[in-house]
């Protein structure tokens, strides 16, 4: 730390970058299927024309961007970084299940660092108001009855502690964890001394690590290295000492609107329904639909056996058809979740159908208090 203290700003900067980069480099390196078109999965383009691009074109739009960031460690260069956010954007374009929480804060990080040159206080107060937003909005996400049920009481209490029967004090217990994470949102927003908050988020990462990594569930690999560069970066950000409020006035209006739009007002109105969920930093939440897909037993479908759900592998409402979670099958082959958004699974239906036209593809979803299970069409 006191070796971190001596640098200039521009160099701290430096190595809070790079060591994105890296985790970035090596989350992408993890989760290549994701990346790529040459799979089971489809993909599904932000707009439709995109989903006749040649699988080619993904492979070498994802080459463009790892040889991109691994070449930005090495240099330095800002420009080899644009180009790798450039490459980045037109891979999430092609595919939308690339544009996962951890991928959309790194998009944020890279282009404030790029466009923040001779201008280090731009990058730090960008950086911080990124990861306060990204703490406060994942903490209000789970203040809800459906992460209690589903993530604290399913994944935590029983799937980690094999505790069965908690009762209703350990029950509402579970709501201190997004508290805790809120007030730490805050506290890295406003604190000027963030040592004490950094240690707080380390803690509470490595927490994340061992609930869901080889020693607890065993889930979602994809977060390891998201999480390591959370520890990482917190580590760095401890030697500062300024509160991001009073940064505010050496960031343009430009940036400060963007910032703003992106990172406040949109993850707000996600509360209300709208924006993305995974883009308002909505993370085991269990607010996201379960969706089923439902199709016939043909010899094109046997590279889906791995991912057919159920001792039985049957679905009394698919009319005793073979089902296949959307979350278990996109996991189990890209490493990654499905985008959370409705228009998401209607395209990755019609996809589906496309690609396996024998198939009978039908998709079903059901959310957290809601018993019927409801066909999407």
């Amino acid at each position: 730390m006191v070796l971190l203290q001596a640098l200039d700003d521009h160099k701290k900067q430096a190595l809070i970058i790079k060591a994105a980069c890296f985790f970035w480099l090596l989350t992408k390196l993890i989760t290549y299927k994701a990346w790529i078109a040459d799979r089971l999965l489809p993909t599904v383009g932000i707009f439709r024309f995109l989903d006749e691009i040649p699988s080619m074109v993904h492979l070498l739009v994802y080459i463009m961007a790892c040889t991109a960031l691994a070449a930005f460690m090495l240099s330095g260069r800002r420009l080899i970084l644009a180009i790798a956010v450039i490459a980045e954007i037109s891979a999430c374009m092609l595919d939308v299940l690339r544009l996962q929480p951890w991928e959309y804060l790194y998009l944020f990080i890279a282009v404030f660092y790029v466009v923040s040159k001779n201008r280090p206080q731009l990058f730090l107060a960008a950086l911080i108001l990124l990861l306060s937003s990204t703490y406060i909005f994942s903490g209000l996400h789970k203040i809800s009855g459906a992460y209690l049920n589903k993530i604290w009481e399913s994944l935590i209490l029983h799937g980690y502690f094999g505790i069965r029967n908690s009762g209703i004090i350990l029950h509402y217990a579970g709501l201190l964890l997004p508290i805790a994470e809120l007030f730490l949102g805050f506290g890295l927003l406003i604190f000027e001394n963030k040592r004490w908050v950094a240690k707080a988020l380390i803690i509470m990462h490595i927490s994340i690590l061992l609930w869901l990594g080889p020693t607890g569930l065993n889930i979602n690999y994809s977060i390891w290295p998201w999480n390591l560069c959370m520890i990482t970066i917190h580590a760095l950000l401890s030697v500062y000492r300024v509160s991001a409020l009073t940064l505010l006035k050496d960031i343009p209006t430009g940036a400060l609107v963007v910032l703003m739009l992106f990172w406040l007002v949109l993850p707000a109105s996600n509360l209300f329904g709208y924006w993305g969920h995974y883009l308002s930093s909505g993370m085991y939440t269990g607010k996201g639909a379960t969706v089923s897909l439902c199709f016939t037993g043909t010899k094109e479908n046997k590279g889906l056996e791995p991912y057919l759900s159920g001792p039985s592998k049957r679905l009394v409402i698919g009319n005793g058809k073979t089902r296949i979670f959307l979350s278990r099958w996109t996991e189990g082959e890209t490493g990654v979740m499905p985008f959370p958004q409705f228009w998401y699974y209607k395209r990755i239906l019609d996809r589906a159908r496309a690609v396996y036209p024998d198939s009978g593809f039908r998709m079903y979803y059901t959310v957290y208090k809601q018993k019927e299970i409801i066909e999407i069409r």
